[in-house]
């Protein structure tokens, strides 16, 4: 309700499909919802792979001069959630496995 007293023309159901749709480009209208949806959750791995890259870029020296995040802008702090499902699940005997 605030962000539509904010933005009373705007077309956007939330701050998040307006922060979105003006910085990437990416509809939040009913009939591509979906798409938008499949984005994010890319746009969220993609980012999680750059933190990766960062990480091991400190601690190990650069891992690949190649890489780049493909995007201008970053991933509201809001979707990122279940970021278990860019991960594989552990094996029996592996370090970190629960039992």
């Amino acid at each position: 309700k605030k962000f539509h007293k904010l933005h009373p023309l705007d077309q956007s159901r939330s701050y998040r499909d307006y922060y979105y749709e003006t910085k990437l480009g990416w509809s939040p209208s009913a009939q591509d919802r979906e798409d938008t949806l499949l984005k994010r959750r890319a746009h969220v791995r993609d980012y999680l792979e750059g933190l990766h890259w960062v990480l091991a870029y400190y601690h190990s020296g650069c891992p690949s001069w190649d890489w780049y995040f493909p995007h201008l802008y970053s991933p509201l702090a809001t979707d990122m959630v279940n970021l278990s499902e860019f991960y594989d699940d552990p094996q029996e005997g592996e370090e970190g496995a629960k039992e």
